[in-house]
């Protein structure tokens, strides 16, 4: 499809408007794009482990710590359908099951499964600024009482996955922090996990790791759709060095 710069560039030369008579904009191809688009901080919604660890300890309450660290952990984006389920007896040692995928757990998303699953209040921060306190309409449930409590059998995964767009949205409100998205959180924890990969086996080529990997790390983060754009625009984030 042509650009509209590239079309009105065909009538400048035409017109014999241009100094040296050539459409430059057609020499532009998917590389170049890609090339600006990472210079020009389209993935300045990374976000790296202390960045992520330093908005969980922002927040108030112990289930918004658990949606950002799932999220950012590779238990959410791929389960919506069941993450709202997700408690205390979906913890084995140092492992976490949500729905049919299993995977390890940090410290931090373990200590604040069980803390949010017994809280009996929470925290809403009013458009006034003050915090108060507001005790769950319904206690039942796990982490997430108030979505597993407005969640039916018949819901659809869209509606589910709503849920917890919702939850994240009143997160970025509080935060003011607008790349607080799942998606950001599961792609800046793939970045993670390739990066612990090519610490750990010493190795300097992000796009062979990933290769190797990859069917791990799709089960965890879900499948990378454009590759070649992912890597394009992270590669510098993938690169940086140190690793720690």
């Amino acid at each position: 499809m042509k650009s509209i710069l590239s079309v009105y560039a065909d009538w400048a030369k035409e017109q014999n408007l241009l100094p040296d008579g050539i459409n430059h904009y057609r020499e532009i191809g998917q590389p170049n794009l890609l090339a600006c688009m990472s210079n020009e901080k389209v993935d300045e919604g990374y976000l790296t482990e202390d960045e992520v660890t330093e908005i969980v300890r922002s927040l108030e309450n112990a289930f918004e710590k658990v949606a950002v660290l799932m999220a950012y952990e590779g238990f959410l984006f791929a389960n919506y359908g069941d993450a709202y389920m997700v408690g205390s007896a979906d913890i084995e040692g140092t492992r976490l099951r949500v729905g049919d995928y299993e995977g390890e757990a940090s410290d931090k998303l373990r200590l604040y499964i069980e803390e949010a699953e017994e809280a009996e209040c929470y925290y809403q921060r009013m458009p006034d600024g003050e915090v108060r306190e507001v005790k769950f309409k319904d206690c039942c449930g796990p982490v997430f009482k108030q979505i597993y409590n407005a969640i039916r059998s018949y819901d659809t995964l869209d509606q589910r996955r709503h849920y917890f767009e919702r939850l994240f949205r009143r997160i970025r409100d509080y935060t003011g922090e607008r790349f607080i998205t799942i998606k950001k959180l599961n792609d800046s924890g793939r970045i993670n996990a390739i990066r612990n990969f090519m610490e750990a086996e010493g190795a300097t080529d992000a796009r062979q790791v990933f290769i190797a990997h990859k069917a791990e790390l799709d089960l965890k983060y879900g499948e990378i759709r454009e590759v070649g754009r992912f890597f394009a625009v992270h590669d510098r984030h993938l690169r940086r060095r140190p690793f720690t």
